[in-house]
């Protein structure tokens, strides 16, 4: 099992969206601001480790989460609050169906670091 470190500017603006928004339950945490932060997240079975360290990454990262329905995140993110995003193209802007077989959303949080909820399209 391999678990993303998503690097972030502000570990408690990061935590809000990823437990507010996302629905993510938070795990731990090692440190408290203001110094340098680290802590886990659960969404599903899926782990993802936030850090303000200044040497976990660059922020900008992307998460490739694979998931059963697309559909249904991006309407529980929606029931969250969440804004899709306009101006990145459809795949940031709601579900899109990819050349390559892949039903897929992205997500960006605070620091541009980018989920990208997939699902395989079913055949018909």
């Amino acid at each position: 099992m391999a678990i993303p470190i998503h690097h972030c500017a502000d570990l408690e603006r990061a935590l809000a969206f990823y437990t507010n928004t996302l629905g993510a339950s938070l795990e731990w945490r090692d440190h408290d601001p203001p110094g340098p932060s680290f802590a886990a997240v659960r969404w599903r079975d899926h782990d993802i480790y936030l850090s303000s360290h200044a040497g976990d990454g660059v922020a900008g990262a992307a998460t490739y989460v694979l998931v059963d329905d697309v559909d249904a995140v991006f309407t529980e993110l929606r029931g969250r609050g969440y804004v899709p995003r306009a101006d990145r193209g459809p795949v940031y802007a709601r579900p899109t169906d990819q050349t390559w077989g892949m039903r897929e959303l992205y997500v960006l949080d605070p620091d541009g670091n980018c989920l990208r909820f997939a699902a395989a399209l079913q055949s018909g």
